[in-house]
């Protein structure tokens, strides 16, 4: 399973902007930043949001999802030691605390059923 380097890389590669992929997605940047740097848990991802990604950048749903559940990247830094890896945030936490995202968008994304709820129903 071949994995992107990154979504916004991805988008340019695909000669796309990362702004036109946020738009399509109805996601701010600092949302869509935060996607795609993987410093969202994957298990309260939107299915719905890993569906329009993938058709979007024109991946299958698992492809990203894998590049979703790998680690956290880390950004680059000038130091004598790096810093501390920051801990994933829920999907929840970061609509909530975009400054960006219109309130009746964060409404609707939390009512969209998560990828850790369906994982559940699998069992």
């Amino acid at each position: 399973l071949e994995l992107p380097r990154s979504l916004a890389g991805e988008a340019r590669r695909q000669q796309r902007t990362v702004q036109g992929l946020a738009q399509a997605l109805k996601l701010p940047l600092d949302v869509f930043s935060k996607l795609d740097t993987r410093a969202i848990r994957l298990d309260t991802v939107p299915v719905k949001l890993i569906r329009q990604l993938a058709a979007e950048l024109s991946l299958s749903f698992w492809q990203v999802a894998a590049y979703l559940r790998q680690p956290r990247m880390q950004p680059a830094y000038y130091a004598d030691r790096p810093p501390e890896t920051a801990v994933q945030q829920t999907f929840d936490e970061v609509l909530e605390n975009s400054r960006a995202m219109a309130r009746d968008a964060v409404a609707d994304w939390l009512a969209e059923e998560r990828l850790a709820d369906v994982l559940a129903g699998d069992e």
